[in-house]
C-alpha cells in the first residue's frame, strides 16, 4: 500500500475512534409526572397579602429511564396579593444511585386554587447528571387534591423537559 493511502487510512481510523468520544453528550426530552407531599407556612401581611414558605417532597414517573425513580426536595417562597401571586424556588432531585440534579422553578402569576403552568431551569448536577442543562414547562393541578391536615398540600404536575448533557 502506498504511503499516501496508509496516511489516509490512519487519519480515517483516528477519526472513527475519536467520533464516539465526541458523541458522548446526550440530549433529549422527557415527559414526567410528579406527585408528593408538601407543607406551607403562611404569614398574613395586612388584609390582602400573604407570604408563604413551601417545602415539598416528590417522586417522579418518567418516560425516560434516566429520570425514572427520581425523588425531589423543594423549597419555595410565594407572595400573593388578593389571591394572585407567584412561587419561586429550588429543588434537589436524587436518583436511586445518589446522583443529583439542581433546578430552579417559577410558577409565574397564578390564582390560588387554580391549575397553572410554570417553568423550570436545570442548573447542574452530580454523577451522571454532571453538567446537565435545559428546562421545561409544567402544568400543576395539585389543588385538585384535598389534604386532611391544615398547612399541607399534595403537589401534582406533569412536566415536559428538554435536557442536554456534556
Amino acid at each position: 500500500m502506498p504511503a499516501g493511502y496508509r496516511l489516509i487510512s490512519a487519519i480515517f481510523a483516528v477519526a472513527l475512534l475519536a467520533a464516539p468520544a465526541a458523541a458522548q453528550g446526550k440530549e433529549g426530552t422527557s415527559t414526567d409526572t410528579w406527585g408528593g407531599f408538601g407543607t406551607a407556612k403562611a404569614i398574613q401581611i395586612g388584609k390582602d397579602r400573604i407570604l408563604v414558605a413551601t417545602e415539598e417532597h416528590n417522586f417522579c414517573v418518567s418516560n425516560d429511564p434516566m429520570f425514572g425513580h427520581l425523588t425531589s426536595h423543594c423549597f419555595g417562597v410565594a407572595d400573593f396579593t388578593k389571591g394572585v401571586g407567584q412561587n419561586q424556588g429550588r429543588c434537589v432531585e436524587t436518583d436511586p444511585a445518589g446522583d443529583q440534579i439542581v433546578l430552579s422553578y417559577d410558577t409565574g402569576n397564578f390564582t390560588l386554587g387554580k391549575t397553572f403552568k410554570g417553568s423550570l431551569t436545570l442548573i447542574g448536577g452530580t454523577g451522571k447528571f454532571a453538567g446537565i442543562t435545559g428546562g421545561g414547562t409544567y402544568v400543576y393541578d395539585g389543588f385538585t387534591f384535598k389534604t386532611t391536615e391544615e398547612g399541607t398540600y399534595t403537589p401534582h404536575f406533569t412536566l415536559e423537559l428538554s435536557y442536554k448533557l456534556p
